[in-house]
């Protein structure tokens, strides 16, 4: 039995328009502060939490919308609705022994062959205004016993008992976590319920008692003991003058199993001191560790019992190891499993979560915000919620990967785990590789220092498969940027560039008369776009370029952002050499520095082959061949890219631009920047929705 499905509506942050979460074995909700990862899980406790306090419906659950006077509300509704599928029944798993005589009853089997069949319990609950100051609030929980595509006005409801509810457990690991609280033995707590469990049978209670009175007689009679209820008893009667309660006496109140159990506490040794460590001892993070842990024990209680009861449906319940009876399905809901714990341990903690879900009777749903976390789930396993500002909402979107039989699956899937802080990000900006992973956010916080107040992910694609991060962009509301080697007369740059540009903002469902719109109002054919790769004037190439800065995507002109780096700070990354570095050309039977060249000596054939080379090999195999390389590129250009491939074929890129950025003035490197990331900074802002510094 697992929990495949819930829906809320209006149920706190949750508002008008009906969200589905769709659930897996192990589930991660993540997104930022306030978007409702908690109200997921108050949802579930409202359904099946273990005492009244939680399932309790209150005025404060009914959604708000904004702009709206509650004073001025009469009646609100809501309705939680959890949709449970039985795997076991069609997989003829042995669980099913346990789990479906309990709903079999209210099943609902879809026409579809080889379907599971499935349950749904519904909450509904109505608020009205009445006489009483917090109104009154009528709430009932129901089987569905139609489908779900059945009209709400047809559906057929039962009545669910408490019975069939607690068969249905949740777990809630808050994001604060009190191992103390737990570790005593309290009706409720962790501990408190790992020993009630046990089977401690009439022999051994009689033993355990017979044991302990041996050694409350030994105390009793000590001296010391002695002579204490003798002076007690002085002072007693010093004071009470009353016949009554004039006999005083010490009893060592441990003679039962269970007076003995409520002294028990945890020490974890060997320590830095003579004496164990108490839980109160250990640092926030192993105290969170060790309430997981708890949790986790719980939890295998249940798995050693119901395996026993699978394997042997005779043998009673007194003469299992446990005396508990299983749920069908335990939910453990655990906040922030990262708060306080080592970046390190957080891989086991995902293990052993995992491994908890992987039984027939379990899942495991999680919430986090800390990429350390992200990255070891899987795209597939993730929900993102984020928070509607106009509508004051949660909406929630599941990851959508490229298919598996794609080849950009796997690398879109890495890629993502790599980069887990774009989920989390007010803005994205999607560049090529390292390079832009170093210069973006050091030039935009030049620009506008109140950039780096926001969550800003810059995420390098390595030129591939732009179009999958634009969709996963897309369906996630995050805003992004995208900048892009325009790769002039290397293969798939220029016109090819601009081309797959357009044809993936089609893709992304960007309308294609806007997009194509031509100077004399024409639309670009979808036969003339296909062959925009082939196109060789140049002329209007630049006027593409700007166009699609209005969507967002911008090029470093005319290669990359090394290229581009290196025409505005040429003179910049020479100085960073240290005496004997730099590119090196042999004229006649000498070699020299190129930095050191005459300017007779660059006329000469030598010099002119080795910008050839370099030009080449700058340009890669895509470049055109003969003497027409390079022909988009001036004389000044093509003599950069000698030291193009000194500074970034032979040597690390991001170190160069670090040691740049690192070394030269902030206010030389904003007054000689490529007009590109000013532009790039405009939006930027735009995006944020920051007021313009001139206006501020």
């Amino acid at each position: 039995m697992k929990l495949k499905k819930i829906k809320l509506y209006n149920f706190r942050s949750f508002g008008e328009k009906e969200e589905t979460i769709t659930l897996s074995d192990l589930i991660a909700i993540i997104g930022g502060n306030s978007c409702g990862k908690t109200t997921f899980f108050n949802a579930l406790l409202r359904l099946f939490g273990e005492n009244q306090k939680e399932r309790e419906i209150t005025r404060a659950d009914f959604h708000l919308p904004p702009g709206v006077n509650p004073d001025y509300i009469d009646q609100s509704n809501l309705f939680i609705e959890t949709i449970f599928e039985f795997p076991e029944v069609a997989d003829h798993n042995g669980i099913e022994e346990y789990t479906v005589p309990f709903y079999f009853n209210n099943f609902v089997v879809d026409s579809e062959e080889g379907v599971a069949p499935y349950i749904r319990i519904r909450l509904e609950s109505t608020w009205q205004r009445s006489n009483q100051p917090e109104g009154l609030v009528d709430t009932n929980i129901f089987f569905v016993t139609v489908p779900e595509d059945v009209p709400p006005e047809s559906q057929n409801k039962m009545p669910v008992s408490q019975t069939h509810l607690s068969q249905i457990k949740v777990i809630y690991v808050p994001a604060l976590r009190d191992p103390s609280a737990q570790l005593k033995m309290v009706s409720g707590t962790l501990l408190w319920r790992l020993i009630r469990r046990i089977n401690f049978d009439g022999s051994f209670k009689t033993e355990i008692s017979q044991k302990m009175q041996g050694v409350k007689d030994t105390l009793s009679e000590h001296v010391g003991i002695t002579k204490i209820k003798e002076l007690i008893g002085q002072q007693w009667n010093n004071y009470h003058v009353d016949d009554r309660y004039s006999q005083l006496d010490l009893h060592f109140n441990t003679q039962d199993i269970e007076n003995i159990l409520k002294k028990i506490d945890p020490f974890f040794s060997p320590t830095e001191i003579e004496n164990g460590y108490t839980v109160d001892l250990l640092g926030d993070g192993l105290r969170s560790l060790f309430y997981l842990s708890l949790v986790g024990a719980l939890l295998k209680t249940e798995e050693i019992t119901l395996k026993e009861m699978l394997e042997d449906p005779e043998k009673s319940p007194d003469e299992r190891l446990f005396s508990v009876i299983p749920p069908c399905l335990t939910i453990v809901c655990v906040e922030e499993p990262e708060n306080h714990v080592a970046p390190h341990l957080l891989g086991k903690i995902v293990k052993n979560l995992r491994e908890i879900s992987n039984n027939d009777n379990a899942q495991v749903i999680l919430s986090s915000h800390s990429p350390a976390i992200v990255k070891r789930i899987d795209p597939d396993e993730i929900r993102h919620f984020r928070s509607c500002k106009t509508k004051r909402a949660t909406l929630t979107r599941t990851i959508t990967l490229p298919d598996q039989t794609e080849e950009a699956y796997k690398y879109i899937k890495e890629a993502v785990r790599a980069y887990p802080e774009i989920y989390f990000s007010s803005l994205v900006i999607l560049g090529e590789g390292d390079s832009e992973e170093i210069i973006i956010p050091h030039i935009m916080n030049l620009l506008d220092d109140r950039i780096s107040a926001h969550e800003i992910a810059v995420v390098p694609l390595g030129g591939r498969h732009v179009n999958h991060f634009w969709r996963l962009l897309y369906q996630l509301d995050i805003p992004f940027i995208t900048l892009l080697d325009l790769d002039i007369e290397r293969g798939g740059g220029g016109w090819g560039r601009i081309k797959y540009c357009l044809e993936q903002l089609l893709k992304n469902g960007v309308d294609r008369n806007q997009l194509l719109k031509l100077e004399n109002d024409t639309i670009l054919s979808a036969e003339e776009l296909s062959k925009m790769h082939k196109w060789e004037n140049m002329d209007y190439l630049e006027g593409w370029v700007n166009f699609l800065a209005n969507y967002s995507i911008y090029f470093s002109a005319p290669l990359d952002i090394d290229f581009l780096m290196l025409e505005a700070f040429s003179d910049q990354y020479v100085a960073l050499l240290s005496k004997g570095e730099g590119p090196e050309i042999t004229i006649g039977e000498d070699n020299k520095k190129i930095l050191n060249l005459t300017a007779e000596e660059k006329t000469g054939a030598e010099y002119a082959m080795r910008i050839a080379s370099d030009v080449a090999a700058t340009l890669k195999e895509g470049s055109n061949k003969g003497t027409k390389e390079g022909k988009e590129y001036t004389a000044t250009q093509k003599e950069l890219m000698i030291w193009y491939r000194y500074f970034f074929l032979y040597r690390g890129k991001p170190s160069t631009h670090m040691r740049l950025l690192s070394e030269i003035d902030s206010e030389q490197i904003i007054e000689k920047l490529p007009d590109v990331f000013k532009k790039m900074q405009k939006k930027v802002i735009s995006k944020l929705n920051l007021k313009d510094t001139a206006e501020s």
